[in-house]
């Protein structure tokens, strides 16, 4: 009989450029876009870390560590020890559009518009560099090492794995092909595990919508974009085909609405019903679904041989569901 699969949850815990770098006067976004508060509650990282206790989830929070040059090392540091006094998995997600305030006079450029924020595309050695700058902040943020990495936009190429192996980082979950198309065929994995340049590779899930333009036909699996019946489908399925890991992707602010503001207004009751569909799911089917963490899954995938299935497909009837849901969300304030 099937065993259970490895379910991730992974968070990307990040702040936000907002509108720096087109409305005259404004300034990045730091705790709004983390803890998200509204009437005196936390619905983004509180939320998250009280449901996956509920449900004994175990996540993993890739933290943007790049953002100092703007911040500083302290507001993220006060959210990093919330989530390891938590339990929970630490690991390094590095947005590179943040080494643009590196300038004291970062204003007098943002005519040029906003920075690159893509590694893809640079070269070894300067990815080395930008790696090495986060694992700094995880320094004087007395968080252990990461042993895993998640590329800013989910964009990558192999020069990111060389560098990667370089600054002994073996572990990642760079690739989103339903967000963004890797140019190397290669790189085109929907879900499951693959060893790139002697790093291992734990995609976010991509998957397959019944869809016709302007829809694309492939998907990412996170909260925000995938609607209980399509997310209860793929975890089936995935089960059924024995695929493993599935890494699902969420932020904190996805559980909040803005409604135009710069801070949240509400929360999203649609998401938080996703988020708490999904871990019940996963906490109620043991014998077919194991929750894991990378640094606690680790020492396990890098025995397997490599997978990489085709992107699964959930019913159309389930599409449907998520583009009604979807649009009420984004209209009614009061769900």
């Amino acid at each position: 009989m099937a065993g259970p699969i490895d379910v991730c949850l992974t968070v990307d815990v990040e702040f936000s450029l907002g509108s720096a770098f087109s409305v005259q006067g404004a300034e990045p976004i730091g705790d709004d876009r983390v803890y998200c508060r509204v009437g005196g509650r936390e619905w983004g990282l509180g939320f998250l870390l009280k449901t996956f206790a509920q449900y004994g989830i175990n996540a993993t929070f890739f933290v943007e560590a790049l953002h100092p040059n703007y911040f500083g090392y302290a507001p993220m540091e006060r959210a990093v020890q919330k989530i390891l006094r938590a339990g929970h998995d630490v690991q390094l997600h590095l947005h590179p559009q943040w080494l643009f305030f590196a300038d004291p006079h970062w204003r007098r450029k943002t005519d040029a518009g906003p920075p690159n924020d893509d590694l893809h595309g640079r070269s070894e050695d300067e990815v080395v560099r930008i790696i090495e700058m986060g694992l700094a902040a995880f320094a004087r943020w007395n968080a252990p090492r990461p042993i895993a990495l998640r590329t800013g936009r989910l964009r990558a190429d192999r020069a990111i794995y060389r560098a990667m192996a370089r600054t002994g980082i073996r572990l990642s979950s760079n690739i989103g092909w339903g967000w963004f198309q890797p140019a190397e065929q290669e790189l085109r994995i929907s879900a499951g595990r693959a060893w790139i340049e002697g790093v291992l590779e734990a995609p976010v899930m991509t998957y397959r919508q019944f869809a016709s333009p302007p829809l694309k036909p492939l998907r990412l699996f996170t909260v925000t974009s995938t609607s209980v019946a399509e997310a209860r489908s793929l975890l089936d399925q995935a089960w059924q085909a024995q695929i493993s890991p599935v890494v699902i992707l969420t932020h904190p602010f996805e559980f909040v609405r803005y409604f135009g503001s710069i801070s949240p207004v509400t929360a999203s009751r649609i998401n938080v019903g996703r988020l708490e569909a999904l871990c019940r799911k996963i906490a109620n089917e043991p014998e077919r679904f194991r929750s894991r963490s990378f640094s606690g899954a680790a020492e396990d995938w890098t025995v397997l041989p490599a997978l990489k299935p085709d992107p699964l497909r959930p019913p159309a009837i389930a599409t449907a569901a998520r583009l009604v849901s979807n649009k009420i969300n984004d209209t009614i304030s009061w769900l």
